[in-house]
């Protein structure tokens, strides 16, 4: 229906916002986006970064563009690169965490311009990399394949 524009899938193709203000009648009370973009089904009420995540990217409600909370929650030595130097409660909305948010968009920020799986790295759940290990070997040449440091590249052990 909202795919092939049929009947009031034609309205809600155009995306909650826009539909809202096409029903008009106060439905974008009820709207949910920020800058226009969906909510993504990442709760911010049990992960505040992720709200404060979705409130100060450029391109609206996005869950993958920091790292969420949890991964704050276990800082260690190994993300002294971004800047981050101690953990920071999941529920916690205060400075520290804002700081927390802002350096974790930043770094997701450099992961997606040199083309790097976000999941690789920490402060992901998954990730088996740290930002300290990316600094240590440094930008890759893209001529000749080594590192910054004459490591091959994907050399990242």
């Amino acid at each position: 229906m909202i795919v092939k524009r049929e009947g009031f899938g034609n309205v809600l193709a155009e995306g909650v916002k826009r539909s809202a203000e096409i029903i008009g009648r106060r439905a974008e009370k009820y709207a949910m986006h920020v800058k226009s973009r969906e909510i993504p089904m990442h709760e911010p009420r049990g992960k505040v970064g992720v709200g404060i995540q979705y409130d100060l990217c450029p391109i609206g409600a996005d869950h993958v563009q920091a790292p969420h909370d949890p991964g704050f929650e276990r800082i260690t030595q190994h993300l002294t690169a971004l800047g981050l130097t101690r953990p920071v409660n999941r529920l916690a909305l205060n400075h520290e965490k804002v700081r927390a948010v802002y350096f974790g968009i930043l770094w997701w920020g450099l992961e997606d311009c040199l083309g790097i799986c976000k999941f690789v790295f920490t402060p992901h759940s998954a990730g088996v990399l740290t930002p300290n290990r990316l600094v240590e070997i440094g930008p890759t040449d893209p001529i000749n394949g080594r590192g910054g440091n004459g490591s091959q590249a994907g050399e990242f052990t």
